[in-house]
């Protein structure tokens, strides 16, 4: 999850303009072929829910993402952020919310990512190679509604139900996560959020004095897609 989400803070900053996206890449299996894709009247895809809707709709039967545990599709991604999204939303997540992730490169991160934006709550990814005492000062800092972590975040955090800032934590990979997230409904929020609403926050190392939080927006996240497509050349064998 760290190196994905270095990745993207990178290219936000490289790229500021989503304006001149190119049409629909033929990447199957990455965010950031989604992300540069259009919506039919050819303007760029500005909100992480409408990226995965559409992407289901158009392939829903490509692979989306592979993780150790396995691997899944778009429509299949498509149903589990359904479903976060309810289960955030029945939890009493709201929009503007921030909901925390520290864990190492999962299916999950994408699960929550586009669950969070299809009722309007900002995803924050932590760097699970951070300290228990960095990542508490974050947490403060961040004040998330929830926390969700793998089994090795969970160490970081204590075994209790709550971490700093007192939010919950729930950890996937031992079932926990899972069984909340499936028995939440699969019907769509059908909510979209702004262009210009911040979708995540990442934060800085920290290394010259406290880490900072950086917001990205919708349109920052596509104009990063968009360059780390040109500057990579991914195509349709891309995971």
């Amino acid at each position: 999850a760290a190196r994905v989400a270095g990745q993207l803070c990178l290219a936000a900053r490289m790229s500021d303009s989503a304006q001149d996206v190119e049409a629909a890449t033929r990447v199957d299996g990455t965010v950031a072929g989604a992300m540069a894709s259009l919506h039919a009247d050819g303007t760029p895809m500005l909100n992480l829910a409408d990226v995965i809707r559409r992407r289901a709709a158009a392939t829903p039967h490509a692979l989306a993402v592979r993780d150790a545990s396995g691997e899944i599709t778009y429509a299949e991604l498509d149903r589990r952020s359904n479903q976060v999204a309810a289960w955030l939303s029945r939890s009493g997540v709201q929009r503007a919310d921030r909901v925390a992730l520290l864990c190492g490169n999962s299916t999950v991160v994408f699960e929550v990512l586009f669950g969070a934006a299809k009722i309007g709550a900002i995803t924050v990814i932590l760097n699970n190679r951070l300290s228990s005492g960095e990542v508490a000062a974050i947490l403060t800092d961040a004040e998330p509604a929830v926390l969700i972590v793998d089994r090795a975040g969970r160490s970081l955090v204590g075994s209790t139900g709550t971490a700093s800032g007192g939010c919950s934590v729930v950890t996937f990979g031992t079932g926990e996560f899972e069984a909340l997230r499936d028995a939440a409904s699969t019907i769509d929020t059908g909510y979209c959020p702004e262009a210009d609403d911040t979708a995540l926050v990442l934060y800085s190392s920290g290394t010259t004095g406290i880490a900072k939080g950086i917001e990205l927006t919708g349109r920052n996240l596509s104009a990063a897609m968009t360059f780390l497509n040109r500057g990579i050349e991914l195509d349709e064998r891309s995971v």
